[in-house]
């Protein structure tokens, strides 16, 4: 079950690389992109220190809080996205990335609960579900951030 604590989270993070780069050539957008990175360095930094928790996850009720230690840096995340101004061209795509992000975390949160008093053999099927759901959930987050970074670039 610590391997699956481990990968369910990694899935996780993998799923928040967020907007890499601007066009060089408009501030406005710079700025968004500076301020929409530092929000996504602070939810690794926080993610990373969670996830090295995994391993020692032994039990549902300890897989269950990692995943609500999580579902905290999401919501954290997504409020702090909430509070950047974006150009007008992408502030529909980042009110998506905000939904979706949230929509994550009320995935972890629903695996979270699911955990909890379940017996270990369960609890390995409902991690792995977990995974299934937040790798579903990523490929939808990195794909709106796909179309902010060609609105950027356009």
């Amino acid at each position: 079950m610590r391997r699956l604590a481990a990968i369910a989270i990694a899935v996780a993070i993998a799923s928040l690389a967020l907007v890499a780069g601007a066009c060089g050539s408009n501030d406005q957008a710079n700025d968004y992109v500076d301020d929409v990175n530092a929000v996504t360095d602070r939810f690794d930094q926080a993610v990373t220190s969670v996830a090295s928790e995994a391993p020692s996850a032994s039990t549902p009720s300890q897989a269950g809080n990692l995943l609500d230690a999580f579902a905290t840096e999401l919501d954290s995340s997504a409020a702090e996205l909430e509070k950047i101004s974006p150009p007008d061209d992408v502030a529909d795509l980042q009110a998506r990335m905000i939904t979706q992000i949230e929509d994550l975390s009320d995935q972890v949160s629903a695996s979270a609960d699911d955990l909890r008093g379940a017996s270990p053999g369960r609890a390995a099927r409902e991690l792995q579900a977990f995974v299934s759901k937040a790798t579903s959930e990523g490929q939808q987050v990195n794909a709106t951030i796909g179309q902010i970074n060609d609105k950027l670039h356009e």
